[in-house]
């Protein structure tokens, strides 16, 4: 029985010691994605930077993209925690967002 690709991709990461990585990668993608969606008017001035121990930190430029970004916080961790593919070993606890320097 083959065994579908995702799966061997994830037991190869998992083996190489850099699943972790690939997972918070993907967590970053979809989140930096879902704001852009969201605050189309702040894409220049979010950056999602880094997904490690739980908790996502996003960089704003400007004050006025923090309190956007603040805003819809809880909905963006709403969807970030129901995407049970984004994922699986580490659970996302806090979404922190700070101003770039």
């Amino acid at each position: 029985m083959l065994e579908p690709v995702a799966s061997l991709l994830a037991k190869q990461l998992r083996k190489k010691g850099l699943y972790k990585y690939a997972e918070a990668s993907a967590v970053v993608t979809k989140a930096q994605k879902w704001l852009e969606d969201h605050l189309p008017n702040f894409t220049d001035d979010i950056q999602v930077e880094t997904f490690k121990d739980g908790c996502l930190l996003i960089a704003c430029a400007n004050s006025i993209a923090l309190q956007e970004a603040r805003f819809v916080q809880n909905e963006l961790h709403s969807y970030l925690s129901n995407e049970k593919d984004a994922f699986q070993d580490q659970n996302l606890e806090d979404i922190r967002i700070v101003r770039a320097k």
